[in-house]
């Protein structure tokens, strides 16, 4: 080989190293690129992975809160429940007869057996006077048709089987009277 073919080849390679240098910086700047591509990428996905838990530690607290309020309400509720309240039991559908039943409101309790006699003063819970007040009634049934002659049946009235009148003042402020002027009256 002579000296010009030697140069010849020489530039020709030097050439080729010329053109893998530029390929290379630009695949070293498509690589840069790319990188700063999923940089991005990783940072947006992690960012709503943190929004996504944040959301859910918020909804647990808000549950958590609203758990917490019912089971507030519900103590406050039982507690109220227990208070002992003085009054006399009436038994309407029987006067003078005895009323037997069993009585749980809370899961928690246990069943209780009350025995009670109408006319009799007792002290029970106010949770068992509320529903000797409330719950305990007959419902009357009213038939009917409708204008298409379609019958239909619908609670008429309620009958109150039972009831517990309480002996205690619920607000001694409502019966205060040191203020206010006596009135008698005597015909009308």
């Amino acid at each position: 080989m002579t000296i010009p073919a030697k140069q010849t080849e020489l530039e020709k390679i030097a050439k080729e190293v010329a053109s893998y240098k530029e390929e290379s910086l630009k695949l070293a700047k498509e690589i840069e690129k790319n990188k700063a591509e999923l940089a991005r990428i990783e940072k947006n996905k992690l960012e709503k992975i943190a929004k996504e838990e944040a959301e859910k530690l918020d909804a647990i607290k808000s549950v958590n809160l609203a758990q917490l309020e019912r089971h507030n309400r519900l103590e406050k509720q039982k507690a109220r429940d227990q208070q002992k309240v003085k009054g006399i039991f009436r038994f309407f559908e029987q006067p003078g007869g005895t009323l037997n039943f069993t009585y749980k409101k809370h899961k928690e309790e246990p069943l209780k057996n009350y025995s009670l006699i109408d006319g009799e003063v007792y002290t029970i819970p106010r949770g068992v006077a509320e529903h000797l007040n409330v719950n305990c009634y007959a419902a009357i049934h009213e038939r009917s048709t409708d204008e298409r002659g379609k019958p239909s049946t619908t609670v008429g009235k309620k009958v109150r089987r039972t009831g517990f009148q309480s002996l205690d003042f619920v607000d001694v402020g409502e019966y205060d009277n040191k203020d206010k002027e006596l009135v008698t009256v005597s015909n009308f």
